[in-house]
């Protein structure tokens, strides 16, 4: 299974790609070199990616801003650019597939995934000698992470039925 997943902001993003169900490539890249990352060959079929899984904007009955907007723009861009199969999973299904709690915040999204990946943040991130699976991992990362082992999460529970 071979796919990246995105947690979009308003200028900049953070991605993950995940190769053959294990985490490949992350980063945090301008909104508009991410776009040129999607058009790559790499990522369109003539490499190993085939599928986009995008945190899609959830609205919860306050009201939106500027940031937000932008936010939702940025994903329709992604989306547009794209060219094989796209998935959207929300931050309440990613909180509730890893947390089971729709209330958890952003260290107990962080937390699952640590515990996913080693038991502890040492293990989990390990040093630049002995770099760990999420070595690297940081900041908006964290959540295109969580957005990335949710799909594949679903789609392994899927096949399994």
């Amino acid at each position: 299974m071979n796919f990246i997943a995105i947690d979009p902001g308003t200028t900049e993003s953070a991605y993950v790609v995940f190769e053959d169900g294990m985490l490949a490539e992350h980063d945090i890249v301008p909104n508009d070199d991410l776009l040129v990352l999607l058009l790559d060959e790499y990522m369109q079929g003539y490499g190993t990616v085939d599928t986009l899984v995008v945190e899609y904007f959830e609205c919860h009955g306050n009201p939106v801003g500027k940031e937000s907007i932008r936010t939702i723009w940025w994903t329709g861009r992604f989306k547009e650019t794209w060219r094989g199969a796209y998935f959207e999973l929300t931050r309440n299904q990613v909180k509730m597939h890893l947390c089971q709690s729709p209330r958890a915040g952003d260290p107990n999204v962080t937390q699952a995934l640590v515990d996913m990946y080693g038991g502890t943040m040492q293990k989990a991130k390990g040093t630049i000698k002995q770099p760990g699976p999420l070595f690297g991992v940081r900041a908006d990362i964290w959540q295109a992470l969580a957005v990335g082992v949710t799909y594949l999460n679903m789609q392994q529970e899927k096949g399994a039925q």
